[in-house]
């Protein structure tokens, strides 16, 4: 298998480049990180950069108190039918605050957000231009690192599943602190099909859809990650991070990840749930908003690919029920 990390580095050979603010800001006049323009930027930035090193990109900084002890990165764009139900959810399993990057939502996603926002449950960015997922990713490292212990960095249609009895904020911990070397934890993805649903209906995602593909589904490999930010260079992919020296990226069997994928499929006792298709109609909706982190749309061919339906699963119906009390 390409060890993509390995390639991106030789290519990029710049680890912490992509924190740069000015490069961050110019993202919005650009279409996606490797983009001709986006290029010429980063190479005209490298000065910048070579200053910047000995003081943001080599030491870790080490806060004696944080304000919050887990936190999700998330950047969306016309989710207003979705965000509460993800929102709630991972409010009940211990996250404590959401970085939410509004991409140009023109649906009400703000009027949903606004609640949470006055709790300060919700810390809102707006963000404009295409591709901009991996400026949010930096720009939240930048700016949150010492006072978020501990960053997920996902998407809306993923909802992280935890077996039964696991409580996920002392899990994370325990894996964070149980060796020095833990920069970021890896949580592979499950993905679930459109139950065969053709048409958008009322309802929860994580009740409507409730089969997913067999563990051995070749796509399933694909990770997330779960970091301390204090340790990371920067992102380059939606999927990893790069880690100062001396960290790296653990799956829950404690082995060592580079790059978006893991193929250990020994321990899944944590896991992403990714509805990526939900119904044909919504997936064709959510083609049509194109990609968070490329200035393009999906292939059309991707719904019949992802649709997966093998493995009958409503393990999530019981918190479903919970939210639904809400």
């Amino acid at each position: 298998m390409l060890d993509i990390q390995a390639y991106e580095n030789k290519k990029y050979p710049f680890p912490g480049i992509y924190r740069l603010r000015p490069l961050i800001a110019v993202g919005r006049f650009t279409k996606g990180l490797y983009s001709k323009s986006r290029k010429l930027f980063t190479i005209l930035s490298i000065p910048l950069y070579l200053l910047a090193y000995p003081f943001r990109f080599w030491k870790v900084s080490k806060p004696k108190k944080f304000k919050h002890e887990l936190g999700i990165a998330i950047i969306v764009k016309n989710e207003q039918d979705y965000i509460k139900e993800w929102l709630d959810y991972h409010l009940l399993l211990g996250f404590e605050v959401f970085y939410v990057f509004d991409n140009e939502s023109t649906d009400g996603t703000y009027e949903v957000l606004k609640p949470y926002i006055e709790k300060g449950v919700v810390v809102y960015h707006k963000i404009k231009g295409k591709g901009r997922q991996i400026d949010a990713y930096n720009k939240v490292i930048n700016k949150e690192k010492n006072h978020c212990k501990y960053i997920g960095f996902f998407d809306i249609d993923e909802f992280i599943k935890v077996d039964h009895n696991i409580n996920l904020v002392n899990y994370i911990k325990n894996i964070f602190e149980s060796d020095n070397t833990v920069g970021g934890i890896t949580l592979n993805w499950m993905f679930f099909g459109s139950s065969n649903l053709k048409k958008k209906t009322d309802g929860l995602v994580i009740k409507k859809f409730v089969y997913h593909a067999k563990p051995d589904f070749i796509e399933n490999i694909h990770i997330k990650s779960i970091v301390n930010p204090r340790v990371v260079m920067d992102f380059r992919n939606p999927h990893y991070a790069i880690y100062k020296k001396g960290y790296y990226a653990y799956n829950l069997s404690k082995k060592i990840v580079k790059g978006p994928f893991n193929d250990d499929f020994s321990n899944l006792e944590v896991r992403i749930n990714h509805y990526f298709t939900k119904s044909e109609e919504e997936f064709m909706a959510k083609r049509n908003k194109g990609l968070a982190d490329q200035a393009r749309q999906r292939d059309i061919d991707e719904f019949e690919k992802f649709d997966r339906n093998e493995v009958f699963d409503d393990s999530m119906i019981e918190v479903a029920n919970r939210l639904s009390d809400k």
